[in-house]
């Protein structure tokens, strides 16, 4: 198990989420025309809903037996479909963005996004590239210290709000990459949005010390702030 997560960690692209139900075919026709030579992760779940995967698409693996009990704890939490609480959890496990495709897993995703970014322009292939590339590093910069800090609710003396006041407010310094996007004037349009179980969690009532039950150590690899990028072809 964890042999294939490193070898597919290495590559990783991005982990696409849609509903098998909806006809993306065009959508996901364009994204793997974007990515030709890299991977593109799928949850099991949802490789199992489909009749076949073909490269890029690459049926991920858990890293951990532990990730899929969080995984099963966070769908219960949030009442969030499995394959889409899997591909989340998924997506921050292998350092990855997560790319939604179709209306109706995109409305899943913003419903449990704690921020978003939004585009005033028309937004072309070129562009399209860049800030694919530009989400990559919102990803690989805050997954370091989003997870350490997630760490420290296992510790006895935590200042819940403190955490989450930080993690806030490391998303708003992040959106500042995007300022490319603001420089126009059609009616704003949500380009990505950025994902954090934590406060998510905490949004929904639960005492986080109920985190503890799972190893931190493993656990909180889900717990980086990420981002989803919600996927309309020109």
């Amino acid at each position: 198990m964890f042999s294939r997560y490193a070898a597919l960690v290495k590559n990783m692209r991005g982990v696409v989420a849609f509903d098998p139900a909806e006809d993306i075919s065009q959508d996901l026709k364009w994204l793997i025309s974007r990515f030709k030579y890299r991977v593109l992760g799928i949850s099991p779940s949802l490789a199992k809903n489909l009749t076949r995967v073909v490269k890029p698409l690459v049926p991920l693996v858990y890293p951990h037996r532990e990730v899929m009990e969080f995984v099963d704890f966070v769908s219960k939490v949030l009442n969030l479909r499995h394959d889409i609480a899997e591909a989340i959890c998924l997506a921050s496990c292998y350092v990855s963005p997560l790319l939604t495709l179709g209306s109706r897993a995109q409305s899943i995703i913003k419903e449990i996004a704690v921020n978003e970014v939004t585009s005033k322009v028309e937004i072309g292939v070129r562009d399209w590239k860049l800030h694919l590339r530009i989400a990559d590093y919102s990803v690989l910069d805050l997954y370091e210290w989003s997870t350490t800090q997630a760490q420290k609710l296992w510790l006895n003396d935590v200042n819940v709000e403190e955490i989450m006041s930080e993690r806030a407010l490391a998303i708003m310094r992040d959106e500042k990459r995007y300022w490319r996007l603001q420089r126009g004037s059609l009616e704003p349009r949500t380009f990505l949005v950025y994902l954090d179980l934590i406060q998510s969690l905490h949004k929904k009532g639960m005492d986080l010390k109920a985190l503890t039950k799972y190893d931190g150590n493993v656990v909180s690899a889900c717990l980086a702030i990420n981002v989803s990028v919600l996927v309309k072809p020109c």
